[in-house]
């Protein structure tokens, strides 16, 4: 069994502290789940894979270079997966960056089938609008098919 440490994540993440990912405990024990290997050029946290896709591209684009990959468009399911965008955008002095949270006219959904549980709203958010991208002060909703970086997850 493989298990996480600060080395698995340098490179891409510099600044991202690892300390803020806290092993659970189960009967007073440390324990800790397998992380998934991942391919080249992916980083890896907690059981996830993550690649921060550079090429700006249009929200049907991504979504479906995302596909091809054997990944889907990230979903953000907590505090920690929202830094891990966060400093990955300040890294690459990112604006925008796209995550598939989409709004149907009656709920939002994430690509990944995940519930949408978490948020993480910037202030007047979110708007109506079907499209999401994500800030480092929060998440935005957009309408239009605007290009910018994504973030894929597997």
């Amino acid at each position: 069994m493989e298990y996480p440490d600060e080395d698995h994540l340098s490179g891409l993440m510099t600044t991202y502290q690892t300390r803020n990912a806290k092993p659970r405990t189960k009967q007073g024990r440390f324990c800790r789940k397998q992380i998934p290997r991942c391919p080249i050029g992916w980083l890896k946290d907690r059981t996830s894979c993550y690649l921060l896709n550079m090429t700006n591209m249009k929200w049907p684009e991504a979504k479906a270079s995302c596909h091809s990959q054997g990944a889907y468009m990230s979903s953000i399911g907590d505090e920690h997966e929202k830094d891990l965008a966060a400093n990955l955008q300040a890294e690459r002095t990112i604006s925008y960056l796209l995550i598939c949270g989409s709004w149907d006219g009656a709920a939002l959904h994430w690509d990944s089938g995940e519930g949408f549980d978490y948020t993480a709203w910037r202030n007047s958010e979110p708007g109506g609008h079907p499209f999401m991208t994500s800030t480092t002060s929060g998440w935005r909703d957009v309408k239009s098919f605007n290009s910018f970086p994504s973030l894929f997850e597997k």
